[in-house]
Parts: C-alpha cells; sequence; structure tokens
C-alpha cells in the first residue's frame, strides 16, 4: 500500500509490513553482526543494508512503522547498552544544536500535518543514530566502511549499468520496487533500490569522497588504482541515473579536493564566493538564483523548476515562516514537490528548523576547519588523519550544492545524517587528542618534579 502525504508529493510505504525472505535473511544477519562484530567495524551491517537492501523494506507494528534501518539503528543503541560502551567525550555546542534542530523540526512538522506518528517515529530515529555514531565512530571504523563500500560499489555499477542499458532491475528480486522505468527523455534513469535515480546517483556520489581520501593515504600504486576505480564506479552509478544532481555534486567533489592543494589560501574561500555573489546579483536583471535555471548536465534536467521553486519560495516567506505550511502546490504547478533540502526544512520546519539547519552546517564547517588547522603533519599517520579532516569538509560543501537539487529521503538522508554526526564526533576526539600531553611532556613533568624533590 502507498500513501501520500498530503499536498507535498513525498510518498512510502506505511502501516504495512514489506519483507521478502532475501531482504529479511540479510536484516537478521545484519542484527546478529552487529551484537558480534568489534567495536571499530559496528556500523558495517547497517551500511550494508543501506547499500543493498530498498528502504520501503519495514515491519508494521500496530501500525508503527520499522524500517530496516530503523531496526538496526536500534540494534547499535542495545549494543551499546548491553556492552557499556560509551561515547567517549560529552556534547559540542554543534551537537546540542543538531539535537535541537531534530526535535524542533519534528515538532513543527507534525503540525504542518506530516503526521504525528511518522514524525515521532522519524526524531526518535535520528537521535538514536546520532547517539549511535558518537559511539561508534573513529578513524578505524571509517577505514571499514570505505572498504566494505567500495567492494559494494563494483557490483553496483554493473547492476546500474545493466538498469541504464536494459530497463532491466536486478533490484526488484527484493521486492517493494516499482515494475515502471523512469525514462525521461528518452534516456533511462537507473535507480536499483531506491526511491528515486537522484537519490541513488547523490549516494554514491557522497562516497567517492571518502574514496579519494583512502586513494590519497595509499601506499602501493596498486592500492591507489584500486581507489580510483572505486571511485569511477561511483560515476558510472551517477550517469547511469541520467540525473544532474549527481554529476553536479562530484563536479563539487572534484572542486574540494582540488582545493586541498590551495588550502593555504581557504580564509578567502567563503568571503570571495560572497563578493561574487553580491557582484552577480547586482549585474544580472534576474536573482542570482536563476543561474540555476542555466545549470544542466542531463537530457531533460528541470533546473528551471528549481529555480522556480526557490523563487516562490522567498516569495511567499510569510506563509512558511512561523510554523511552515500545509502546502505548497498553490504556489505554481507542480510546486508540490520540494527538490531543494532548505527548502523542505523552510516549508516543513518554519524559519526556526531552517536558520538551526543552517546554524548545523555553518558550525560543523568550521570546527573542522579548526582541528584542519591544529592537526600536526609529523608523521604519516598525522598526515593521514588531515586528509580524512579535509574528506568530512569536502563532503559537506558538497552537498550543499546536491541540496539545491534534491531533498534528502531515505538512505540519502541517513548517509547525511551521519557525515555530519560523524564529522563532530571525529573532531571532538582530535580536539582532546590535541588538548592531552604526550607522553614526553609527561615524562619531563615528572623529572623536574624528582629533581624539585630531591
Amino acid at each position: 500500500m502507498e500513501r501520500h502525504i498530503e499536498n507535498f508529493g513525498v510518498s512510502g510505504f506505511s502501516d504495512i509490513s514489506l519483507t521478502s525472505p532475501l531482504s529479511l535473511a540479510m536484516l537478521i544477519a545484519a542484527i546478529v553482526a552487529t551484537f558480534s562484530v568489534r567495536r571499530d567495524t559496528a556500523l558495517i551491517p547497517m551500511i550494508v543494508i543501506l547499500c543493498i537492501v530498498p528502504f520501503s523494506h519495514r515491519l508494521s507494528i500496530a501500525t508503527v512503522d520499522f524500517p530496516f534501518v530503523r531496526l538496526l539503528i536500534m540494534a547499535l543503541v542495545a549494543r551499546a547498552v548491553f556492552f557499556g560502551e560509551r561515547p567517549h567525550h560529552p556534547m559540542l555546542l554543534p551537537e546540542k544544536l543538531i539535537v535541537g534542530f531534530i526535535v524542533i523540526f519534528g515538532l513543527v512538522s507534525g503540525l504542518s500535518g506530516g503526521g504525528w506518528m511518522a514524525e515521532i517515529g522519524r526524531t526518535v530515529t535520528l537521535l538514536l543514530l546520532a547517539y549511535a555514531v558518537r559511539v561508534y565512530v573513529s578513524q578505524a571504523q571509517l577505514m571499514a566502511i570505505t572498504t566494505v563500500a567500495a567492494l559494494i560499489s563494483f557490483p553496483t555499477a554493473l547492476a546500474f549499468w545493466h538498469e541504464h542499458t536494459t530497463t532491466d532491475n536486478l533490484y526488484r528480486a527484493f521486492g517493494g520496487i516499482s515494475d515502471a522505468t523512469n525514462i525521461r527523455m528518452g534516456e533511462v534513469r537507473a535507480r536499483g533500490p531506491f526511491f528515486h535515480p537522484i537519490y541513488a546517483g547523490v549516494f554514491w556520489i557522497t562516497f567517492s569522497c571518502f574514496f579519494i581520501w583512502r586513494g590519497l593515504i595509499a601506499t602501493t600504486l596498486v592500492r591507489r588504482a584500486y581507489w580510483m576505480a572505486a571511485v569511477v564506479a561511483t560515476v558510472v552509478v551517477g550517469f547511469s541515473t541520467s540525473s544532474s544532481t549527481p554529476i553536479m555534486g562530484f563536479a563539487a567533489i572534484v572542486m574540494c579536493w582540488c582545493a586541498f592543494w590551495a588550502r593555504d589560501y581557504r580564509k578567502w574561500f567563503l568571503p570571495g564566493t560572497a563578493v561574487v555573489v553580491i557582484a552577480l546579483d547586482v549585474v544580472m536583471k534576474a536573482p542570482v538564483w536563476h543561474l540555476i535555471a542555466r545549470v544542466g548536465s542531463a537530457e531533460g534536467s528541470t533546473s528551471y523548476f528549481r529555480f522556480k521553486l526557490i523563487d516562490a519560495f522567498f516569495a511567499n516567506v510569510g506563509e512558511w515562516f512561523f510554523l511552515g505550511t500545509r502546502s505548497t502546490a498553490h504556489w505554481f504547478w507542480g510546486a508540490q514537490d520540494i527538490v531543494n533540502q532548505f527548502v523542505y526544512y523552510g516549508v516543513r520546519g518554519g524559519a526556526a528548523s531552517l536558520f538551526l539547519f543552517i546554524a548545523v552546517v555553518w558550525m560543523t564547517i568550521r570546527l573542522l576547519s579548526k582541528r584542519f588547522e591544529q592537526a600536526p603533519t609529523k608523521t604519516r599517520a598525522e598526515r593521514n588523519t588531515r586528509l580524512l579532516i579535509w574528506a568530512f569538509l569536502a563532503s559537506i560543501s558538497a552537498s550543499l550544492i546536491t541540496f539545491i537539487g534534491v531533498s534528502y529521503f531515505g538512505q540519502i538522508a541517513t548517509q547525511l545524517y551521519m557525515i555530519i554526526f560523524g564529522g563532530l564526533a571525529f573532531a571532538r576526539t582530535l580536539g582532546a587528542e590535541q588538548k592531552a600531553p604526550s607522553q614526553a611532556s609527561l615524562r619531563m613533568k615528572r623529572r623536574r618534579l624528582a629533581r624539585a624533590e630531591a
């Protein structure tokens, strides 16, 4: 059964259990693995389910939906409680802000017609995910995640290219995937186990940012070639979706990594961007966001629709500012399809949610930038850690580009929050390590005390 949320064009399976023998077996194996593996690989089972099993698969108990990913997040928290595993450090201000954002967005979205039960479930799930990531994130965990994701990326690229060339979606073996093939302007848009082709492309393109990191820290030419092949696999997935947003996201990731070699001038990146935007707004007859209408890298791209949505968003600010709005369908034809993450937070959660989310992203980037500046570079391990910080920065910065073309849902929403939570927790861990005295300094202090006592 497919239920459409009123006036917003977002659909999903609800109030019904949707499984198959294959997906149920994978769920059971993932839950068992969650409790069995080492702490530094605890997130791997959930990553595997995110990559392979359709997000629509769920168990419904007394009208309460439990998507497979939600069940695995609950398993992670249960593992943390059972084994006494705790976060390494107290919460930072940005982490407290994102908790506030999640709660406020859930409350306001419920008031604006999102459905209380669905919003409560989503809010609790995100809070549990934030806790689980804070408990388990580490550099070793990220190494394990990228290793598994790279292994999955190769058959995924083949499956997506097969769908793109033959219209045969191999993931239909799981069930819960429409038999209809998404075709636009004669181009087949592969989507695999995702609700929409754009979601599929953005999800895998985001992984490419961390595959590039693994390639840069690889110690041999063969390993670097392997990780570059994984990057190519994600690009194949992106192009198989015939969508502009994943392609633009990958271009943004490449630009962010190229900016690494100009990192000494990074303090000028934001002011320089602001000056360019203001100058364009002055000289252009249309608003500066009209440039979005002229950007399209795929046949049949709906860039003009995205411009119209942003334009209507600003034109109707009084309608959504305080507590969001129940409908945007009357703004213009098709406006109920919210294909912009910032617009989505505004119309569903009001200005408070939108500004809190912007503050979270800004403070996350600022904290990671600070850790990047402070990170030592004497040893290879320290340089690798510094590159990982840049990978987080590049991933979040590139997401600001893809936000313009899609509102995050399902697998990519889970991935986005994991990157933000993980970036903040990793930055907090690094900050504590940098403040902690080294063993050499402790030995020197003991010698001085011994001399003083003598």
